[in-house]
């Protein structure tokens, strides 16, 4: 994905530079926002219900590419000015969202006794609302406000990215068949998502990180 969007982002850029502030919230609305919402409404109608919402995968995936919408999404929302109502609007956004998503995790649960993980999807408009939330507070609280030190620790971290994405596959399909992590996924899956997650991007950034510190690797990472 991430490696198909480094090569669209030059016709990318062509489309957005004719873009104005209406557009961009017109693509990430009809890109981003309603498919998340088609998605949503399909999980909790197919797992909550006797009824079945199925929308064909491939119009989602053709016509509205959510990744491609993320990746305009962060780029209008980096360089859009950041006002305390929009601030509050992402606080109150993102609260919404952790409880919705809590509720059907929760009510999953109690249908089913199943612990199956179901909102770990990033197409999910909760999701993606979450995700552009935390983006704006993000900006808002620590734009130019940090301290050199963390500053350069984020450089250094977004230059690992690129690498923890190349190898992060190869990498889990041998961690999650280790014998702490079946055990973790038989105990609780929820918090087997977490440690899966966070430890994955912990473990390879500090590979990529050092991997890198080798000339001829560092032009592949």
């Amino acid at each position: 994905m991430l490696i198909g969007l480094y090569m669209v982002t030059p016709f990318i850029k062509k489309m957005i530079d004719s873009f104005k502030d209406k557009d961009y919230k017109i693509f990430i609305l009809f890109f981003l926002l309603i498919p998340g919402a088609i998605e949503l409404i399909s999980l909790i109608v197919n797992n909550f219900t006797d009824l079945s919402f199925i929308v064909n995968p491939f119009l989602l995936a053709t016509f509205f590419s959510i990744n491609i919408a993320y990746y305009i999404a962060g780029y209008y929302l980096a360089n859009s000015e950041l006002t305390k109502k929009i601030r509050n609007t992402a606080w109150i956004t993102l609260a919404i969202c952790l409880l919705v998503n809590t509720l059907v995790q929760v009510f999953y649960f109690k249908f089913t006794g199943y612990r199956d993980f179901i909102i770990d999807a990033t197409g999910l408009l909760t999701m993606s609302l979450s995700a552009i939330s935390v983006f704006i507070l993000a900006r808002y609280y620590f734009e130019n406000k940090k301290p050199q030190k963390i500053d350069n620790l984020i450089g250094k971290v977004s230059n690992c990215v690129f690498g923890v994405y190349l190898i992060h596959g190869f990498f889990t399909i041998f961690f999650e068949k280790t014998e702490f992590m079946q055990w973790l996924a038989g105990f609780n899956s929820y918090l087997w998502v977490l440690v899966m997650d966070v430890s994955t991007f912990l473990i390879l950034t500090f590979l990529v990180y050092w991997l890198r510190k080798i000339p001829f690797v560092k032009k592949f990472l």
